[in-house]
């Protein structure tokens, strides 16, 4: 239904201008705020004009008015600030009454929503729209903003609302699950609804069809994206004959575009005016050596396969995997099955003939040394780091980041050592030219806790490689902290970016976060980068329990905000190692623009996910006019390899499906007479489909 507390279009004409709405909001924001761009914001606002020109209308796609739940998917690209649009439309709505509710994923991102929503608080004041916004699942009232978390939301049984925004909506794709039950559930009275997902199927386009249930699509919807899925699937497994199939795929594809049109807006970055795109900088593939495994690699994994599938026949072995992706990517996890088949012999449920490989393969890994997957990956992480960039490593399992990590940390010690910098009066220089403000007991702590790291050996090394060799008084010091950029060599000549600047910058963001101000309060020698030996490479996973020394800090799992403050300034380390707990939520873009997907996931939506932590609006990409590098590297002969070939062939699904022009297939396995037949039909699927989803579009390319 249309409710008239809702405003005239006409009424919201002050959405078009972008370029006073971000003078009013960068007047009254404080230094702990972000300041908006025009061009972003401009896309942003029109899009939140179309979201709500859309809610208001009595009918969908032309189709009579029905009593369906009336809502929009907003499909944007990771990095274009759906959450900024999500935010206007929400201050929209409570600002003229209505109950509103977001559900994010995880806290941080209910955190994130909360501070976006306070940011624009007082600008839309200024157009009328007075509302309040909190955290939490409660009964709500009008001009009310509650914030909660997916999980919570589908316990609490309390999701009625004017209208439900629903962040990173993906996770409801599957009907069975207890989030998508509850928001289909006909006991929430739920106006209208907003959904957001740069990624709205995982492997499946059908998946999309079922996340347009939940906006109202009618059963025509849902067919006409299973035509362009079995078309898709035909394509890729090299079914279809004839020249004509390219027009076949582009027909299907086309009509479902054109079908989900009145439902979906999206806007991929090569989409966007040419003003915007250089906000995200370019994206190219990087070049791995990948090594191919030897005969005795093979033969290991083989024998590894046999003696798990004995393990299960005996009871030694309960897991379902004998052949466990993670022992393609590293050996740690594969010894540890072996010596969980040895426990299961020592019970009584041992097998001769499974201890014998297991000798066999306990002997050649003692042979073998590092993953050869590991040592290709340090290769080229070491010649990033030689140039004083920085790199975020992805994996899939913890077992594979606690291995990775701990390769590449003992690699960066020995190969790129840190010397200590000699004794400067750090704390007096870094308080005189900084002016740290600490307004609270708790922050006076932890500012003393900042300032002991920033001493530290460690950073005390990494800043002194961009002073000056002379600066032996606290003065001296001072003014070098004001005047010299950090990081110099990685920045263009026209830019600057002193290091007492980003040292204001980065104890902002410790004082915006509980847990960062607790952890400094405690010391800052405990802190990341604090370390000379570890001070270049963080993991965010839990360590192995016999861990003693430098090689523990290296692993810092308990405090991911202190962890993501750091890798988005110039200090700290320079590598980065995590799981998918970083894909969605978190900001990793402001100084690092290398990303390695050592372990994929099998759903292109968690690489596209991942992708997006760098390439974002002002991305460092962007501001040092270089490009984001996004590398696969595969364990040649293995199935690993097979797991990154299928990973490009759903990415290049993913986009092709939404219009975008995706990338070209490995061209290492363009030989074969399929892949090839392959390539010719995207060539030109490719051309005329970029062109139909500028239906989704709301502002689009010049």
């Amino acid at each position: 239904m249309t409710n008239p507390r809702l405003p005239a279009l006409k009424d919201l004409a002050w959405l078009r201008d972008a370029a006073l709405y971000v003078q009013r909001y960068n007047t009254v924001a404080d230094e702990t705020g972000k300041a908006l761009l025009i061009e972003p914001t401009r896309r942003q606002m029109r899009t939140a004009l179309e979201i709500i020109r859309r809610l208001k209308r009595p009918t969908v796609g032309g189709a009579s008015a029905s009593p369906r739940r009336r809502g929009v998917l907003l499909a944007d690209d990771v990095g274009l600030g759906k959450t900024t649009v999500g935010a206007l439309v929400a201050g929209i709505f409570a600002g003229r009454g209505f109950r509103v509710r977001v559900l994010a994923p995880n806290a941080p991102m209910a955190r994130r929503w909360l501070a976006e929503l306070q940011g624009h608080q007082e600008v839309l004041r200024n157009y009328g729209y007075r509302y309040q916004a909190s955290t939490g699942i409660r009964k709500l009232r009008d001009h009310r903003i509650a914030i909660s978390t997916h999980a919570r939301g589908a316990n609490s049984g309390h999701l009625s609302c004017d209208l439900l925004i629903v962040d990173e909506a993906h996770r409801a794709k599957n009907d069975g699950s207890k989030f998508a039950k509850a928001l289909k559930s006909p006991q929430h009275a739920i106006g209208h609804v907003l959904i957001l997902t740069a990624t709205p199927f995982s492997i499946s386009p059908a998946e999309l069809g079922r996340m347009l249930d939940l906006v109202g699509a009618d059963e025509s919807v849902r067919e006409s994206i299973d035509h362009a899925a079995d078309a898709l699937q035909t394509l890729w497994n090299g079914s279809f004959s004839g020249p004509g199939f390219a027009d076949q795929l582009v027909q299907v594809c086309s009509d479902a575009i054109r079908s989900i049109a009145p439902y979906v807006i999206r806007h991929g970055v090569s989409t966007l005016p040419s003003t915007e795109q250089r906000r995200f900088g370019t994206v190219e593939e990087g070049k791995l050596d990948s090594q191919t495994a030897t005969n005795e690699q093979l033969e290991i994994l083989i024998r590894a396969d046999r003696a798990l599938t004995l393990g299960k026949r005996v009871g030694a072995w309960r897991m379902l995997r004998t052949n466990d992706p993670r022992f393609h990517v590293g050996w740690n996890q594969l010894r540890k099955a072996l010596q969980s088949t040895r426990d299961g012999g020592r019970r009584g449920k041992g097998d001769p003939v499974l201890q014998r490989h297991a000798r066999a393969i306990s002997a050649q890994l003692k042979l073998e040394g590092d993953h050869p997957k590991m040592v290709a990956t340090g290769d080229a992480v070491l010649r990033i780091v030689r140039g004083d960039e920085r790199v975020v490593l992805f994996c899939d399992h913890h077992e594979t980041a606690r291995e990775l990590a701990l390769y590449l940390g003992r690699r960066l010690r020995a190969e790129l050592p840190i010397e200590a910098s000699p004794s400067r009066p750090w704390v007096a220089a870094y308080r005189n030219a900084c002016r740290f403000e600490a307004d609270k007991r708790g922050e006076r702590r932890a500012l003393d806790g900042f300032l002991d790291w920033l001493a530290s050996a460690g950073i005390a090394a990494q800043v002194s490689s961009w002073l000056p060799e002379r600066l032996g008084t606290a003065n001296s010091l001072t003014s070098a902290l004001r005047t010299v950029r950090a990081r110099p060599r990685a920045w263009p000549a026209n830019t600057t970016a002193e290091i007492a600047e980003e040292l204001r910058y980065l104890w902002t963001k410790v004082r915006q976060s509980s847990s960062s101000r607790a952890l400094f309060a405690q010391g800052g020698q405990a802190v990341c980068g604090a370390n000379l030996d570890a001070q270049r490479i963080v993991a965010v996973t839990d360590p192995p329990p016999d861990l003693r020394g430098w090689e523990r800090s290296i692993f810092h799992p308990g405090s991911p905000d202190t962890v993501l403050a750091l890798f988005n300034s110039p200090f700290g380390p320079d590598v980065l190692v995590v799981t998918d707990a970083f894909s969605e939520g978190f900001d990793l873009h402001r100084y690092c623009r290398h990303i390695i997907h050592y372990e994929l996931d099998p759903s292109p939506m968690r690489t596209i996910q991942r992708n997006g932590r760098l390439r974002r609006v002002d991305c460092w990409a962007a501001r040092s006019g270089k490009p984001v590098v996004i590398s696969y590297p595969a364990f040649l002969g293995t199935r690993d390899e097979r797991l990154v070939e299928i990973m490009r062939s759903r990415l290049d699904q993913f986009d092709l499906l939404l219009g975008g022009i995706g990338r070209d297939l490995d061209k290492e396995a363009s030989d074969s007479d399929a892949r090839y037949r392959q390539e010719e039909v995207l060539n030109v699927a490719r051309r005329k489909l970029a062109r139909a989803a500028r239906r989704l579009c709301v502002v689009k390319a010049q």
